[in-house]
């Protein structure tokens, strides 16, 4: 974020808003004013929380400068003179998202450093980094959202979001071939379809609930529990996972049979 002069800020506010207006600077009529007088100041967390939501609801290509200013009452140009370009205003929000996402591995790494038990200590991790996507039901569709545009933002965002949580749970991962399921495939891999796992579930929990006409409970817990069966995962001699299909197969003909002779 560039360094703030307040009274540059204002005179570059009013010198726009008197050229927008065809007005005077001397005048002693002048018209009023939407944005805050010097010394108040624009409220940056509410400019940063409003645009974070447009961003993740509709991609940064989809916002636009001017709307943004309109929903805290500021010029346009002060957003540039804070922030450089739409593109600064982008990054200074997922500098704060990336400092979120550093507290919570930070607390991957301390629930995973106990004594538990290899499935506890996994699930009480990733606990805070499903927690942490709750509290910020942004993060998912931004990070999500940028997957699909490669290019300088899409760097930046996996500098902030995938690398520290790769590293946080890159222990795990290599405990999990030790413990149970050892089919994971690169560590990579395995931590990017954990990673995909939390930000489609709450991505699609919304979806889901309306889907099935009922809320499917604590949420932590949904999310958790396929990863802790992917991490846990005992292997199968594949001749009992033949039995165990044939006879699921079994079940579902049966209670076909049922309801077509009902």
């Amino acid at each position: 974020m560039l360094p703030v002069d307040e009274g540059r800020a204002y005179k570059l506010v009013a010198d726009v808003a008197a050229m927008e207006t065809g007005q005077n600077l001397s005048g002693v009529a002048r018209r009023g004013r939407s944005g805050p007088w010097k010394g108040q100041g624009p409220d940056l967390k509410q400019l940063e929380r409003c645009a974070l939501t447009a961003f993740s609801r509709r991609g940064f290509e989809s916002v636009g400068l001017r709307e943004l200013a309109a929903s805290v009452e500021i010029a346009p140009t002060l957003i540039l003179y804070r922030y450089g370009s739409k593109l600064g205003l982008w990054k200074s929000i997922v500098d704060t998202l990336g400092e979120r996402v550093d507290q919570a591995c930070c607390a991957i790494k301390a629930s995973y450093a106990s004594q538990e038990p290899f499935p506890a200590r996994a699930s009480a991790a990733l606990r805070h980094f499903v927690l942490l996507s709750i509290e910020i039901p942004e993060l998912s569709p931004l990070f999500v959202g940028e997957m699909s545009q490669p290019g300088e933002r899409q760097d930046y965002i996996l500098g902030k979001v995938w690398s520290p949580f790769f590293d946080s749970i890159l222990p795990m991962i290599e405990d999990a071939e030790r413990y149970g399921n050892g089919d994971l495939g690169a560590p990579k891999f395995a931590a990017f379809t954990i990673l995909s796992m939390i930000f489609a579930a709450q991505y699609m929990i919304p979806f889901i609930d309306q889907a099935v006409c009922t809320d499917q409970g604590d949420a932590v817990t949904r999310v958790l529990r396929p990863i802790e069966r992917l991490l846990t995962l005992v292997q199968t001699d594949p001749a009992d996972l033949d039995e165990t299909r044939s006879e699921r197969w079994q079940t579902v003909v049966c209670r076909t049979s049922r309801y077509s002779q009902a």
